[in-house]
């Protein structure tokens, strides 16, 4: 494997472009020392530009990491820049469609046996069509707490994968379709938790908020420790969605294991079997419709 050092985002924007690691896998480490503060993605996967868009790109067997480097030594102490507003800046892999001037941006990509480490947002989805997501470990470095980077803030966000469901002008094609993910696990280890739910940062596992969520499916996909493991928000005048939560294991939430709100258009939210245990509510469900629980979900509390 390899060693990676780089200070700017690297960018895969053509069709059957590739990134893959070294034998098990390699490790890029974005070095942000002269700005810690700073929210660049690692990698982009983006269309080539407004009248062509990409397909059949590949992002597998890396390590993704963001930290300092001081006299060839390198610090993933210092945690990130959590936001207010959550965007394709915080993610260390920003799935975006742009510049492509129609729906579907990128399409039929695979990202696969990816490990990321120490950003606000693991990868953020916006006008993407038929991706294949698997084996995506995100997490957080749990020294955070110790060493005093990093306070409760309930106005901030840290999030494992975020689905942005916004379309980009009213009445477009969906920004979002058939986005599957399987075995993904994001662990929230090192946000600071202050022991009650309403002061702690958003650490949310899965987000998906926008008008037009189509054909989302989470399979055996995990969080632990963190405020709510999977949310997913729209509005009164939210369009078509389809959502599809299959085996879920939402371990030691300290809010929400999933949370449901305003889908209440043309579509449907299927919770299927799957594990959920917390410190509140199993599942929450507010102005919805269609939702169906079943294959026997175990709740604890």
């Amino acid at each position: 494997k390899g060693h990676y050092r780089i200070t700017s985002s690297l960018v895969v924007n053509g069709t059957r472009e590739a990134l893959i690691g070294e034998g098990p896998y390699s490790i890029i480490s974005l070095d942000v020392t002269s700005n810690t503060s700073q929210r660049t993605p690692a990698i982009v996967l983006s269309a080539l530009n407004s009248s062509t868009h990409n397909e059949y790109s590949r992002i597998e067997r890396l390590h993704i990491k963001r930290g300092t480097l001081s006299s060839g030594t390198w610090s993933y102490a210092t945690a990130p820049p959590f936001p207010t507003t959550p965007d394709k800046t915080d993610a260390a892999i920003s799935v975006r469609g742009e510049p492509y001037n129609a729906a579907g941006g990128v399409q039929r990509a695979v990202l696969q046996d990816i490990r990321i480490q120490n950003f606000s947002t693991g990868i953020y989805f916006n006008n993407v069509v038929g991706l294949t997501v698997k084996r995506i470990f995100v997490q957080q470095n749990s020294v955070y707490a110790a060493n005093g980077s990093i306070t409760g803030n309930s106005s901030k966000y840290c999030l494992g994968f975020h689905f942005d469901g916004e379309p980009f002008s009213d009445n477009s094609m969906s920004p979002l379709a058939s986005i599957e993910l399987e075995e993904c696990d994001v662990d929230h280890t090192g946000v600071s938790d202050s022991g009650s739910y309403t002061n702690d940062t958003k650490s949310y596992g899965y987000y998906l908020k926008g008008k037009d969520l189509r054909d989302i499916y989470l399979r055996s996909c995990e969080t632990s420790k963190g405020k709510i493991g999977i949310f997913a928000s729209s509005s009164n005048s939210d369009w078509n969605w389809n959502i599809q939560i299959d085996r879920p294991i939402i371990d030691n939430f300290s809010q929400t294991g999933i949370h449901l709100e305003n889908l209440n258009g043309a579509g449907a939210t299927t919770i299927n079997g799957g594990y959920l245990v917390g410190s509140g509510d199993c599942i929450w469900v507010d102005n919805c419709r269609g939702v169906t629980v079943t294959g026997g979900v175990q709740f604890l509390r």
